[in-house]
């Protein structure tokens, strides 16, 4: 613990032997001394400032009362005096005793001053107890900064400051990124010492200080501790932010070494800025390799040492293709995070070099939740084919077509999924819309007839055309089956008996069934009518 000089309490002064003062209220003999006043006024706190001790012999005062003194003593307490050092031997003889009893009341120090020692030894004495301890503040804060400026060129430089700081403080000290995540932490000494808790509200500290980029910090001391966020970076945008922590309140030695950490911090990450945006850029072109089936150059590419990643090893990988409504920033930092758990089996690197929206490669069988989590609220995924690391292009024509069908109520789309779904799976909400519509024509307006219609088309497509089957499930005749398909024709123009007639109906119903953005036609009420039409049956396979 290095320990930043202190400003000269009252009792370095009135227990000092050379002075020889004799102390007749203690008052607060551990309040900082900031300066000396000598003054005869009777009422000399317009002149001061507060830690002030004043030093009088009385002369205004040969003639106080008791209720005087008192007046004089509430005064001087109100304006911030520690103490009075009252003169002996020239107008009192000794310090009054209504003074005394006054200062005894207000808990103000007292002390007498012998005739033999002037004021100006005390001033003196005073003078030269600050200047000591700002000389020794002084060099125990070059003492601090020498500290943690070792501790920067050290080989894990950042941790080391955090350790550093965290002893001095006598408290914990963390870095972390612009969504409260930590990045770096000290080090505790012991193990079995339980952290100092970060702040319950520290996501929404920062989100406060964000916008003022490097302009805010935050100071908050309380009976639980103290914390202190300062911006890291050294213009513009914070690269992260500085959290100490401790249980009691910041000294001078807590400021020296937290505005040091702080300044030696925003130069190492504005290094480390520096050489990720490099990474990023070599990653990029590394992806966009690979999913152009260059596969030997791609690898090449992350192989280097500027990627700050392994080249990718397994048998087959999907591609992950995302769309996220929140800071891209902030997504790629969070998957850039979850995939460093598995470098050789997960890549991730933005869409293209102007910050797109990420997108992933990783090896079959990896679990994607975390990396989906990673894209926030409204966040989309589309998880392409399993492919060999040579035919990523196909893997990531999956994946973006995956990510078409990803929706607020299936936020992570995979295309095995989507090939279980069947052809309808493949159109885009507004493409089905168009398609069904299209096909359907008035039987897609809801009507008592349209439903029976439609009923009667799904059951022809399940059964394969087996009229009997057909007309046994819904329970009318053969004949009203027949009639019914007919109409069918006559209302869209096409013949469930044809090839491309039954696949066109088929497509449309499936459509309608999975409510994929089915509108209204001619005077359907709600454009959402027939989506999810209760009347049709589970898909069959």
């Amino acid at each position: 613990m290095v320990h930043i000089g202190r400003v000269p309490v009252l009792a370095d002064v009135v227990k000092n032997p050379t002075l020889r003062l004799q102390v007749l209220v203690d008052g607060q003999l551990d309040a900082p001394v900031r300066w000396v006043a000598t003054s005869e006024l009777d009422d000399p706190t317009p002149f001061l400032e507060g830690g002030e001790i004043v030093l009088t012999t009385g002369l205004a005062a040969a003639a106080w009362d008791d209720p005087a003194w008192s007046g004089y003593v509430e005064r001087l307490g109100r304006a911030g005096a520690i103490a009075v050092g009252f003169g002996t031997g020239l107008t009192h003889v000794e310090v009054p005793a209504a003074l005394v009893l006054a200062a005894r009341r207000t808990r103000l120090a007292l002390f007498a001053v012998p005739r033999a020692v002037p004021f100006v030894a005390v001033s003196r004495t005073i003078a030269r107890l600050v200047q000591q301890e700002e000389q020794r503040a002084l060099q125990s804060a070059l003492a601090v900064q020498q500290q943690l400026t070792r501790a920067a060129v050290a080989p894990d430089g950042a941790t080391a400051i955090l350790d550093r700081l965290a002893r001095i403080v006598r408290g914990d000290a963390v870095v972390c990124d612009r969504d409260a995540t930590a990045l770096l932490r000290a080090r505790p000494r012991d193990e079995r010492v339980t952290r100092h808790p970060l702040p319950a509200r520290l996501a929404e500290l920062i989100d406060r200080l964000r916008p003022q980029g490097m302009r805010a910090s935050h100071t908050d001391a309380g009976p639980r501790g103290a914390t202190v966020i300062q911006p890291l970076g050294l213009s513009g945008t914070p690269h992260a932010y500085l959290v100490v922590t401790a249980t009691g309140s910041w000294d001078a030695a807590a400021q020296t070494a937290i505005a040091a950490a702080a300044a030696l911090l925003s130069l190492d990450f504005e290094r480390r800025a520096e050489a990720l945006a490099t990474a990023r850029e070599v990653r990029t072109a590394g992806l966009h390799l690979l999913l152009s089936g260059r596969t030997e150059s791609g690898q090449a590419l992350l192989a280097l040492r500027a990627a700050a990643v392994a080249p990718l090893d397994g048998a087959r990988f999907h591609v992950l293709r995302t769309h996220c409504a929140d800071d891209p920033v902030r997504t790629l930092n969070a998957l850039e995070r979850w995939a460093a758990d598995d470098p050789a089996g997960r890549l991730v690197a933005s869409s293209s070099g102007d910050g797109g929206p990420p997108v992933a490669v990783l090896r079959d069988g990896t679990d994607v939740a975390d990396a989906v989590a990673a894209l926030g609220p409204g966040g989309r995924a589309g998880l392409g084919e399993a492919r060999a690391l040579a035919d990523l292009a196909a893997a990531d024509a999956t994946a973006r077509a995956a990510l078409l069908r990803a929706s607020a109520q299936r936020p992570v789309a995979r295309w095995d999924d989507v090939v279980d779904e069947g052809p309808p799976a493949l159109l885009s909400g507004p493409a089905a819309d168009e398609f069904a519509r299209a096909v359907l024509g008035p039987l897609a307006t809801r009507s008592t007839e349209n439903t029976a219609l439609l009923t009667t088309l799904d059951a022809f497509h399940r059964h394969h055309g087996q009229m009997t089957v057909i007309a046994g499930e819904l329970r009318v005749h053969r004949n009203t089956v027949a009639r019914r398909l007919r109409r069918v024709e006559e209302l869209t123009g096409r013949s469930p008996n044809t090839p491309r007639g039954r696949f066109e109906l088929w497509m449309a119903v499936e459509i309608l069934r999975s409510g994929q953005g089915v509108g209204s036609a001619g005077t359907a009420a709600d454009p959402g009518d027939l989506q999810g039409h209760p009347q049709l049956g589970p898909q069959a396979r």
